[in-house]
């Protein structure tokens, strides 16, 4: 689950000069830790800038905070070990924007043989190749791109 929260989860996250916004009060991270313990759910973490939004006055006083970030269950962590949530930058708001990366490492275990399937760029120089995956992509239930990724694996494997 990732969203715009609004909420600052530790006192780190908060970097601001008075008088606006003031920092929020202990008691209100203290509520919103306790939600996501309560969900089961845990913050990913970040690479890039730690602030991700911005409230600027004219004068010198700014106030930055990190109110975005991406949470998940212990259940869905294992399934996307290499998940990375990546600040961006942007011009246009007050609020950076977020992206999930999820980099997970297809493993599909040809039958006559342990190893990896490893896409092979021979493949691209048979006339059919693009119509399989069109297919493949196409005939697959799931909107899932993982899933759609095995069932192109698979396809490619008994071609």
């Amino acid at each position: 689950m990732h969203r715009r929260f609004n909420e600052v989860l530790y006192s780190e996250e908060f970097d601001g000069k008075m008088p606006c916004p003031p920092p929020p009060p202990q008691w209100q991270m203290n509520y919103f830790q306790t939600a996501l313990s309560n969900c089961d759910l845990f913050d990913l973490g970040f690479s890039g800038n730690k602030f991700m939004w911005c409230y600027s006055r004219r004068d010198t006083n700014s106030t930055r905070a990190r109110l975005d970030r991406a949470c998940a269950s212990a259940s869905w962590s294992p399934l996307f070990p290499t998940s990375e949530l990546v600040h961006l930058l942007s011009q246009r708001s007050d609020h950076l924007s977020i992206l999930l990366r999820i980099r997970e490492q297809i493993l599909v275990q040809h039958p006559c043989c342990s190893k990896p399937f490893r896409f092979e760029a021979m493949w691209v120089k048979s006339e059919d190749w693009e119509e399989i995956i069109r297919d493949s992509w196409e005939s697959s239930s799931s909107r899932e791109e993982k899933y759609r990724a095995s069932i192109q694996t698979r396809q490619l494997l008994s071609w």
